[in-house]
């Protein structure tokens, strides 16, 4: 996957009608945005600042890179730990 283009990163910020078209437009815009980052269909309830932060991370992540193996083995085993606790 490329990494996305500003015109992208503008259409994710849409929240009504504009240059882009109307809203219906600029809604459908951005469900494609979304699958073509995560693949699966947008989650119908999905609150629109997580939507936000999720976008943002993933075209960082395509334009950047990911986290490196050794920080996401951290992560897991704390994400772990919290579960273990918590059960």
């Amino acid at each position: 996957m490329s990494a996305p283009t500003a015109v992208q990163m503008n259409d994710c910020r849409e929240t009504g009608s504009g240059p882009g078209g109307s809203p219906l437009t600029n809604r459908q815009r951005v469900r494609d945005s979304w699958r073509s980052l995560y693949g699966p269909e947008l989650p119908k309830k999905i609150d629109r600042s997580l939507f936000i932060q999720g976008v943002g991370y993933r075209m960082q992540e395509n334009a950047l890179g990911g986290l490196k193996s050794s920080i996401r083995r951290l992560l897991m085993r704390a994400a772990e730990n919290v579960a273990v606790t918590a059960a």
